[in-house]
């Protein structure tokens, strides 16, 4: 009797231990980490682009942040596979781009060419109290070769591949279009065979830059500026 009522109690026993030792906790699947793969992914077009760097930044931040997540929660977690490729791709498209880029603003002026920016044309407080309505650097860049980065106004947009357009500084301007400030826009005449569609990619230019009294009509039928551009190589 003491032998029968012993052995169910010690099979009901390790039967019970044996089913707990083989349950695993659930575990999700890390939505941090899965994003930080996408953005690792598209990371790649920070290579476009130096505006685009961030990109990379953010799948950087969040792979960290996700895999830090993980480990303080690994018993609800899981996905630090996923976190590390997000982690890895974003580190090494950004310093791929880093570099890229750093090499192409370096070699990218033509010997002969000075680089200038939008930004270096605006007056100061002392231009304005002189009544200048440009820069003094601008007006010393009078006649000589630069090389300027910008985007083409939609004015010629619709007017198929064109000679004849104006530049201004930002992606603000190009898309939404509208009368430019006066130190915002370079009247661009291309010298050579060149022609170029209107798109909004950023477009690099080459050429004898001028200052002269405002003009009446610029291409696109926008009013005229102070700036113009005889453009030799249009990148």
């Amino acid at each position: 009797m003491d032998t029968q009522t012993t052995e169910p109690e010690n099979e009901n026993y390790y039967s019970y231990n044996s089913e707990e030792e083989y349950v695993q906790p659930y575990r999700t699947l890390s939505k941090p980490a899965l994003v930080a793969l996408i953005v690792g992914l598209l990371s790649t077009a920070a290579l476009l682009s130096p505006q685009l760097l961030f990109v990379p930044v953010i799948g950087l931040v969040l792979g960290v942040a996700s895999l830090m997540s993980i480990r303080a929660h690994r018993e609800e977690l899981t996905g630090a596979p996923l976190a590390w490729a997000g982690v890895l791709l974003s580190a090494g498209l950004f310093l791929a781009s880093g570099i890229t880029h750093t090499v192409i603003y370096y070699t990218e002026v033509p010997e002969g060419y000075q680089r200038v920016s939008f930004s270096l044309l605006k007056p100061g407080p002392e231009d304005t109290s002189r009544g200048l309505p440009v820069s003094s650097e601008a007006v010393g860049l009078n006649g000589t070769n630069v090389f300027i980065a910008g985007y083409v106004h939609p004015g010629v947009s619709g007017q198929g591949r064109v000679k004849k357009f104006v530049l201004v500084p930002d992606m603000g301007t190009c898309c939404f279009g509208g009368q430019p400030d006066l130190t915002d826009m370079i009247e661009v005449t291309i010298e050579n065979d060149q022609a170029i569609q209107y798109s909004t990619r950023r477009r690099k230019l080459a050429g004898v830059f001028h200052v002269t009294p405002q003009t009446k009509k610029a291409a696109g039928g926008l009013e005229g500026g102070c700036f113009k551009l005889d453009c030799d190589l249009v990148k």
